[in-house]
């Protein structure tokens, strides 16, 4: 048979692969008439099911694969949720990618900074209004979960919740961009965020980063001279949230009006929240911890909790079996989410009682590689195992103290004697040091000069220590 014209058809139709669920497509309508693309994601049979809602800039359909079964469909950190029936949604907010509308960087809520009518805070209450409405296989109840921008996100739908969003957890969420999280740690700008700007905001999906010659940044932004030098020879005043972040580099109200941690204290919602942060996030560690205390502070701890985990940022949605060298029990990631996590959820999406509640504080325990469960944080109580437990370690610490200033002890001997007794008497360490030494030596002193000798230690270093704890920061500064 001879083939005329090419092997490659003008159009291929790939026969397509049973699945175990449905995707639908849909453009929900926000009050304002701009529709935002939505993907739902829905297993075959599911009926009176939760929602699992991430908002995101990041392209919501990238986010789902063509793969016959919907766990594999899914991102990693959803499959767990798949696993337990959730019917998942993901949205392109407002401007990016599939979504209507204008796009503007973490749109600041409703006010002087957002003179329009809508924010995350109404795209968030709008959307669920329409998915419990018009979603048949859900059981009306609605959780939002998502890390980074997209916790930010969650946080933005607390601060004027539909009475449907039952629980929320914000990952890692980014906060107060300018105290701690994304932009600047403390007022120190990063400038590796500029790639970032270029590919978030130079398009509607995904741009790319700037172009630059070389391969080596800290060189390349050093010859540049400045941030606002390398960022204006590489087009950046094109883009409007360089221009607007960029006239702001101190905490002036531009910033204060968008830190979200002193807004959900103002507007504290009814709505369960576990407030997710990585140990070692090295992007948004500010945002959850500042967030629960501020909630804590304003008298709104009841449904509010804090975990913190042995993660990098965003490590919540993989796998953390290990942090570089260190070595986890376990993935601490899936088991978290599987065995955590879901289960706060579904206390309140199926009304479904769990044996551990989770407690109002949660940290993972990295020099021991376990769990903490803390009724307050930070606070004077611990773990009831943690008082005795390193004791022995303590004492341990102490002698190797002893070991290797003992000879130092014995340098006052050779001054001259109106010197020396300042020296001994004075300093506790000498006092604590010769309860040990003495013995070593052959020399038993009397009981009496041992209790002097132990009591001028304690009170030398009770002394010290409650200088040392008024003085801290002081002190670390000049050290």
């Amino acid at each position: 048979m001879v083939q005329h014209g090419s092997d490659i058809p003008i159009k291929w139709n790939a026969p397509a692969s049973p699945k175990d669920y449905d995707k639908r497509e849909v453009m929900i309508p926000m009050r304002d008439g701009i529709k935002l693309h939505t993907v739902i994601l829905i297993h075959h049979g599911a009926h009176d099911q939760p929602i699992l809602l991430e908002r995101t800039p990041y392209n919501a359909s990238g986010l789902v694969a063509d793969k016959p079964h919907m766990r594999d469909a899914v991102f990693e950190a959803d499959r767990e949720w798949v696993d337990d029936g959730y019917i998942i949604v993901m949205q392109d907010i407002r401007g990016k990618y599939g979504s209507e509308g204008d796009y503007v960087m973490s749109r600041p809520s409703i006010g002087p900074l957002n003179p329009t009518k809508t924010d995350d805070t109404t795209d968030a209450y709008d959307t669920v209004d329409w998915l419990v409405k018009n979603v048949a296989e859900s059981n009306h109840k609605v959780g939002m979960i998502g890390s980074s921008y997209d916790g930010w996100t969650v946080t933005m739908a607390l601060l004027g919740p539909h009475p449907a969003l039952k629980v929320a957890a914000p990952e890692s969420p980014m906060i107060d961009g300018w105290l701690g999280d994304d932009w600047f740690h403390y007022g120190a700008f990063r400038q590796f965020q500029l790639d970032y700007i270029t590919k978030q905001t130079s398009v509607k999906g995904e741009g790319d980063d700037v172009p630059r010659d070389g391969v080596d940044d800290y060189q390349i932004f050093l010859d540049a001279g400045s941030a606002g030098a390398y960022a204006e020879a590489h087009g950046l005043k094109q883009l409007a949230w360089w221009n607007r972040m960029s006239a702001h580099p101190a905490y002036d109200a531009f910033w204060q009006l968008q830190a979200l941690d002193k807004k959900v204290a103002q507007q504290p919602s009814n709505v369960p929240t576990m407030w997710l942060q990585g140990l070692w996030d090295q992007e948004d560690m500010y945002g959850a911890v500042h967030s629960w205390a501020a909630l804590k502070a304003a008298g709104h701890a009841d449904n509010n909790h804090l975990v913190m985990g042995p993660w990098y940022h965003s490590q919540i949605n993989g796998v953390a079996r290990n942090l570089g060298p260190l070595e986890w029990n376990g993935d601490t990631a899936t088991t978290f989410r599987r065995d955590v996590m879901i289960p706060f959820f579904n206390v309140y999406l199926k009304d479904k009682p769990t044996a551990h509640p989770l407690p109002p504080v949660l940290i993972y325990n990295p020099s021991e590689n376990h769990w903490d469960a803390f009724s307050d944080w930070p606070g004077t109580q611990t773990p009831a195992c943690a008082r005795f437990r390193d004791l022995s370690q303590i004492v341990g610490s102490v002698l190797q103290v002893a070991f290797y200033l003992t000879p130092i002890m014995w340098l006052p001997r050779s001054l001259p004697a109106n010197v020396s007794v300042y020296l001994l008497d004075f300093n506790p360490a000498y006092h604590l040091l010769e309860i040990v030494r003495a013995p070593l030596l052959g020399q038993w002193p009397s009981a009496m000069n041992w209790g002097v000798s132990a009591a001028l230690a304690v009170v030398g270093w009770a002394l010290a220590l409650f200088i040392y704890g008024r003085y801290k920061r002081r002190i670390a500064y000049w050290l």
